[in-house]
């Protein structure tokens, strides 16, 4: 196994597209402005829809990726906690960094 840092995210890309084009097996890692940020919504009922959540944080121009409610691990009942993935926004990094 070979590890090959690069510098920038133009480099990458190059290096990604010799690899794809001659075939050569890769893992890569994902570039940190395209990770979602990961945030927890606490103390909120499991009945809220969740339409409901990601229509509230857009409009205070978050951008929601992906919402999910957390359940029990034993009793898989839902539970007042939220998991939820924003977009790389302006705004996520002024709130969240």
């Amino acid at each position: 196994m070979v590890k090959i840092p690069t510098s920038n995210p133009d480099t990458y890309c190059k290096l990604i597209g010799k690899m794809k084009k001659n075939n050569i097996m890769y893992y890569t890692y994902q570039l940190k402005e395209d990770k979602p940020f990961r945030v927890v919504i606490r103390h909120l009922h499991h009945s809220i829809p969740m339409d409901e959540i990601k229509q509230a944080l857009e409009e205070i121009k978050f951008k929601v990726s992906s919402i999910k409610n957390i359940v029990h691990p034993r009793t898989k009942s839902p539970l007042p906690l939220f998991f939820i993935n924003l977009g790389q926004t302006k705004i996520t990094n002024e709130f969240l960094t």
